[in-house]
């Protein structure tokens, strides 16, 4: 898991670190030491955290470069969509520009 991701999807989702892990069923110690590389979750918790962040597990683990789609190639970009910040990716761009 990549701490900054971790961290960024978490503070851009509004949430405290306490409140992520409560959510997800994690002690909330732990979650400081994750955004601090310090340890990883087990890949339960790893999905559990994934998908209340609504980002790809690949993403969060930094094997694709978008949270949205979970897209290998490109640069991911930052964007609102209904007063929320949505990560995304040039795939996700032009399959939306598309529809």
């Amino acid at each position: 898991m990549i701490p900054s991701r971790l961290r960024d999807a978490r503070t851009q989702r509004g949430l405290t670190q306490e409140q992520l892990a409560l959510d997800v069923g994690i002690h909330p110690r732990m979650l400081p030491r994750y955004e601090g590389g310090v340890c990883a979750p087990q890949l339960e918790g790893a999905v559990r955290i994934a998908k209340r962040l609504r980002v790809s597990l690949d993403w969060l683990v930094g094997l694709a470069a978008c949270g949205e789609c979970g897209e290998t190639d490109g640069e991911e970009e930052i964007t609102k969509q209904g007063g929320e910040d949505v990560r995304t990716c040039e795939h996700c761009r032009r399959e939306a520009r598309a529809a």
